[in-house]
């Protein structure tokens, strides 16, 4: 949810990466993470991904979609931690396109260029050729910036194979009182729809809905929210003056602030969700 490069970090309208991590080979992450067991930035993104690829039981002879796959490091991460041998990227931002394709991953099958929305799109009017031929699809740290979580499952239905898996993170509401209006315009900022959030009993009913099941939903609010808010304290003393200017950087602050407030004000809590079709 890092509000709105790395040949070029400070190209284009995506996250400068270089602002997160001193490192960033063989490829950077640009997402939240879990900081339960690291201080680390690029760990807690590796640990974030590995748990949602655990969950899901990933292994070497599954084929695998990834949505919103980013510089590609989930990818690697699901060869090196999984054996996973055959994955296709979903993928909108060019500067992402431009790294992947410099050095691919050895399991990238195909990388779809394009939005998510028009990929759910293509899928719907059967323009997509690979009906019903994943065993899990992926979508690490960026659900909740699609427009619809019905045409998410309803996609994912199509393109799964019978056992098929899922698996997401997501924003789900844990109050009976609405975040009040200037809380969904931050969240407007950062290109995620307030009027998508649902609680856990109907994000588990629309997921049986669009036939999925065992449907599990985890709550890591703390250790991915909080965790943040703490890493960006820490990496401002580490930066200097210069960095710290760059609006760039601002943005980062905006987010970790932004996270920061909905846990203290328990409003929303952000999940891990998995589930399986029938």
């Amino acid at each position: 949810m890092l509000l709105k490069n790395k040949l070029w970090p400070e190209v284009g309208s995506g996250i400068d990466y270089s602002l997160l991590q001193d490192k960033w080979i063989p490829a950077p992450w640009i997402n939240l993470g879990d900081w339960s067991v690291t201080e680390d930035y690029r760990e807690a993104c590796h640990q974030l991904a590995f748990r949602l690829g655990d969950c899901l039981e990933l292994k070497a002879d599954d084929r695998l979609l990834e949505l919103a796959c980013g510089y590609g490091a989930g990818l690697r991460l699901w060869y090196k931690s999984f054996g996973v041998q055959h994955c296709d990227a979903l993928e909108y931002r060019r500067e992402c396109h431009d790294f992947i394709e410099s050095d691919p991953p050895s399991n990238l099958d195909g990388l779809i260029k394009m939005r998510a929305e028009d990929f759910f799109s293509s899928v719907f009017s059967g323009q997509c050729k690979g009906e019903a031929g994943y065993d899990a699809i992926l979508c690490v740290d960026a659900a909740y910036h699609f427009d619809s979580l019905r045409d998410l499952l309803k996609a994912s239905r199509i393109l799964l194979k019978p056992g098929g898996r899922i698996g997401f993170h997501l924003f789900c509401l844990n109050s009976q009182k609405p975040p009040g209006g200037w809380l969904r315009k931050l969240f407007e900022l950062a290109e995620v729809d307030s009027r998508e959030f649902r609680n856990e009993e109907d994000l588990i009913r629309e997921a049986q809905e669009k036939e999925f099941e065992k449907v599990e939903v985890v709550d890591m609010t703390v250790q991915v929210l909080g965790g943040f808010a703490s890493f960006v304290k820490r990496r401002s003393v580490q930066l200097g003056l210069r960095e710290k200017l760059k609006p760039a950087w601002w943005k980062i602050r905006a987010t970790a602030w932004l996270g920061n407030k909905v846990l203290r004000q328990g409003w929303l809590k952000y999940v891990m969700v998995q589930a399986s079709v029938r």
